[in-house]
């Protein structure tokens, strides 16, 4: 086995999930705080020209605003998909580790959103593209 190998056969999948989703949990709930405590509700900043931009919004929808108001539906799709996660990250354990980064990735995304509809009713988004 190579070297990069040995150490990608090393990390355990449970860890890199759970660090993966730790680390970007906590840097979705601190930039939004960020936004919230910084940039007035509705406002927009220029990041690169029209490309990308700073946008403080609510969102009480799903993607793109769908179903607005719709948090009693949103909250066990949310679990739903947290379950789905565990199941998936559990069915591909002999897989490398980047399949359980991914996982990781995904389950931050949704408990972030689930700790925003719980705590404030919507999701704060604040990256427009």
């Amino acid at each position: 086995m190579e070297a990069g190998n040995d150490r990608e056969a090393a990390l355990s999948p449970v860890l890199v999930l759970t660090g993966t989703a730790v680390l970007l949990y906590a840097a979705d709930q601190v930039t939004k705080a960020l936004v919230v405590a910084n940039v007035a509700f509705g406002d927009r900043h220029d990041v690169i020209g029209d490309l990308a931009q700073l946008w403080h919004v609510r969102n009480d929808g799903a993607a793109f605003s769908i179903l607005p108001g719709a948090t009693w539906l949103f909250v066990p799709v949310t679990l739903v998909a947290i379950g789905m996660v565990v199941y998936f990250h559990r069915n591909l354990l002999g897989r490398g580790p980047w399949i359980h980064v991914v996982l990781g990735a995904i389950l931050a995304g949704a408990l972030g959103n689930l700790t925003d509809r719980l705590r404030f009713g919507y999701v704060v988004d604040f990256v427009s593209l």
